[in-house]
């Protein structure tokens, strides 16, 4: 492990349409660190606290050369609105 074969495969038209937005080459890391939050039921949203991170959790392994961070947080109309 890891497999000589890709486990992930994205269809090409999908490729093509981020190419231009990503940095060419390197490695790239999709960072997620939160879920759900959940805030209308308390006990959900306690278990979503231990599961979810800090930006700054990640700190450490953005100094990581050669590679290229990207955010895969999907921020809620809801959030947005809170704001």
């Amino acid at each position: 492990m890891p497999a000589a074969l890709p486990y992930l495969r994205v269809p090409r038209e999908r490729a093509l349409a981020w190419r231009d937005r990503l940095p060419a080459g390197g490695f790239k890391v999709g960072l997620v660190w939160a879920g759900d939050p959940r805030h209308h039921t308390a006990h959900l949203h306690a278990v979503d606290r231990l599961r979810s991170l800090s930006a700054q959790t990640y700190l450490p392994i953005l100094r990581v050369p050669g590679a290229t961070f990207v955010s895969l947080e999907v921020v809620s109309k809801r959030f947005i609105r809170g704001c």
